[in-house]
């Protein structure tokens, strides 16, 4: 099926196809979403077809992982950097990333995951704190 972006680990691209659009510079270190990014500013030229026939075994890496609470913050602050740079600023669009939001924290919530919770309010105010100052320029 032809689909418009890829979340995940197993993705083939041509290289053409790379060549012509780059991976995102700005994404430093562990960064949520770059697949996503990169998957969808790739629809916007190519057709992306997605196959579930396609087996995959990934094993997990043995370098320990980011705490829920940086890993959440650090979510945060790339989906608000990648819907600035992909998406106009609509109001649909506005809400339907508001919405997000607030899924991620209903879901941490219920999850009683506090570390996931702090995280993801930490990103939340370094990115209205940082939208603070370029107002008040």
């Amino acid at each position: 099926m032809f689909i418009e972006c890829l979340q995940g680990a197993n993705m083939a691209f041509r290289t053409e196809v790379l060549d012509k659009i780059k991976f995102d510079e700005n994404l430093q270190g562990y960064c949520p979403l770059e697949d996503c990014d990169i998957s969808y500013r790739v629809a916007k030229q190519y057709k992306i077809i997605y196959t579930p026939y396609a087996k995959l075994i990934h094993n997990v890496s043995p370098v320990s992982r980011d705490s829920d609470r940086l890993r959440m913050k650090t979510y945060i602050e790339y989906h608000y950097y990648l819907f600035n740079k992909n998406f106009p600023h609509k109001f649909y669009n506005r809400f339907a990333f508001c919405m997000s939001i607030l899924g991620l924290f209903v879901v941490y919530f219920l999850r009683f995951n506090q570390e996931g919770l702090r995280g993801l309010f930490s990103g939340l105010m370094s990115i209205l704190s940082k939208q603070k100052l370029k107002t008040s320029k």
